[in-house]
């Protein structure tokens, strides 16, 4: 049995599964979990939604500090500019330094059949 590495996320899951492909997530990078090569599948944790979802990495995840982060790059994660991603992430990493070295995951939802790959968790 292969082992999957699992990526949380804590909302979204609709949008994500009915976009489906040309996905990406900025996150501040810990090479443990966000060395990502393209064509690994890895486990999309919903918590809020007891949800789990298959997802193929589309490309090698590329690193770079925060402050370099790209205009089109920070757009694609879905935010207006540099100064709402920062803040935005800053809930979820307080440390979070402008010089901080951060993983961009571009990634699909893993389907079978053309139908994704998801896992409802309990109830």
């Amino acid at each position: 049995m292969t082992d999957f590495r699992t990526l949380g996320f804590s909302e979204g899951l609709e949008n994500i599964v009915r976009k489906s492909e040309n996905l990406t997530t900025i996150r501040k990078f810990r090479p443990e979990a966000h060395s990502f090569k393209k064509g690994e599948t890895f486990i999309g944790q919903f918590d809020e939604e007891d949800v789990k979802v298959l997802f193929t990495a589309t490309e090698d995840t590329v690193t770079k500090t925060f402050e370099s982060l790209s205009p089109a790059e920070i757009e694609k994660e879905g935010y207006k500019n540099s100064d709402e991603a920062f803040d935005k992430m800053k809930e979820y990493y307080n440390d979070l330094q402008p010089g901080d070295t951060m993983a961009i995951i571009t990634y699909e939802v893993y389907k079978v059949e053309g139908v994704p790959v998801v896992q409802t968790i309990g109830g």
